[in-house]
């Protein structure tokens, strides 16, 4: 067996658009280029979720040959072959397993002609099941549970004179979009039913059909449980989950994600028992687990084929009106791979335990830039692996050159 990856951002859009011809704008397109090998620190052949394989590429067509990082490679034991999808498709003809970033139409109409045949049904059910509305069922699971403490769990709605009603009578409300990119698809109502609420209302409910809403909080902490799902419709337990653990992440005042901490699981536990207990959250990752398998997995499992899924669930730690915290435990629901999930696998297989740093995305808007900043930070924080493991120091997960605009980096402190 052979796997394949690739890193395609654009999903969230693609869901969105729906078409199988769809394509994204020409920065979402280099983004993806630039970061196209940052599968290379969670794909894996030594068993990882998708089991043993004899064979680990990701696709790129950047011109990077494999003298890129071999020694710091060579150190942490990662080798993982890279180059164009069509040099893996032409030595692979059978018995390979596509892992993309995120599955969707578009994507899967563009391996059509490698023998990839796209699946829609499973293509429209992952559409359905990644709408910010469907994620409503694992929320109003939690709230049955009494998990939102007194904070008023999301909903939707259907009509404006709803949305606009919501806007005036409630406290401040951030309203969703039920497709939309990472950070995207947001409108922030803190003044009522302002006109570009309104206009934003009416035109999400044209395209989308309706509209999710949440409070504002007053948010502490961002961080997100990580765990994958193994549908086999044939076996004695056709669902399976496996625990990645946590995630804990930053993003700017927009919602747009910006960079995960490094720690280990009991240590980012840690941090967050500092505002709730640790046995609250454990219990709101139990809970979210049993709502997933009764809403999601079942429903996926109706269409009758083995399939592996990483699933990323982002909660919050905010305080309410009175200062105490608490936690929400189902912000959004991810059906796909997720920087946060990337950040875990790369702490859990190349971090020393115990070690703190930072897993960050930089976006440049000039050529050069990215690449003077690489070369200062080698300089001034080299990269130090014992036994295997990184103990300090900067490294950049993915080729910096001079035209290159985005970057993922690691710095361990």
């Amino acid at each position: 067996m052979a796997n394949i990856y690739f890193f395609n951002p654009e999903h969230d859009l693609a869901l969105a658009n729906e078409s199988p011809h769809y394509q994204p704008p020409k920065n979402v397109v280099k983004f993806a280029d630039d970061l196209s090998l940052l599968p290379l620190w969670f794909a894996s052949n030594d068993g990882l979720f998708y089991g043993r394989n004899d064979k680990c590429f990701v696709h790129s067509s950047l011109k990077v040959d494999e003298s890129w990082l071999s020694e710091e490679r060579r150190l942490l034991g990662n080798c993982c072959k890279w180059g164009d999808k069509k040099l893996f498709f032409a030595e692979n003809k059978e018995n390979f397993l596509v892992i993309p970033w995120g599955k969707d139409h578009a994507f899967c109409h563009g391996l059509e002609r490698f023998g990839a045949a796209p699946d829609a049904s499973e293509c429209d059910l992952i559409r359905e099941v990644s709408r910010r509305d469907f994620s409503l069922k694992i929320a109003q699971h939690i709230h049955s549970k009494g998990l939102y403490g007194n904070m008023t769990p999301p909903c939707s709605y259907l009509s404006l004179d709803d949305i606009e009603r919501r806007a005036t009578e409630a406290s401040p409300t951030l309203f969703k979009a039920p497709l939309s990119g990472s950070g995207r698809g947001l409108c922030w109502c803190r003044n009522g039913f302002e006109k570009r609420v309104e206009n934003w209302a009416a035109k999400t409910l044209q395209t989308q059909g309706c509209v999710v809403a949440e409070p504002i909080w007053d948010k502490v902490a961002d961080f997100a449980f990580e765990f994958g799902v193994s549908l086999n419709p044939e076996a004695t337990e056709c669902i399976t989950i496996q625990d990645f653990g946590l995630s804990l992440f930053e993003t700017d005042s927009a919602g747009v994600y910006r960079k995960n901490r490094l720690a280990s699981n009991s240590d980012i536990l840690s941090f967050l028992s500092k505002y709730v207990p640790a046995d609250e959250i454990q219990n709101a990752f139990h809970e979210v687990k049993k709502a997933f398998v009764a809403n999601y997995a079942k429903r996926l499992l109706s269409v009758r084929k083995r399939a592996q899924y990483f699933i990323g669930v982002d909660m919050l730690i905010g305080k309410d009106a009175n200062g105490k915290f608490i936690l929400n435990p189902c912000v959004e629901v991810n059906m796909r791979m997720t920087m946060g999930l990337a950040s875990r696998v790369f702490y859990d297989k190349y971090v020393e335990e115990g070690k703190l740093g930072e897993f960050t995305i930089d976006n440049a808007r000039e050529p050069g830039a990215l690449l003077a900043d690489d070369q200062r930070r080698r300089s001034e924080n080299p990269l130090i692996i014992k036994d295997g493991k990184i103990v300090s120091g900067y490294m950049s997960l993915t080729p910096v050159m001079h035209n290159t605009l985005s970057r993922a980096r690691i710095e361990i402190f």
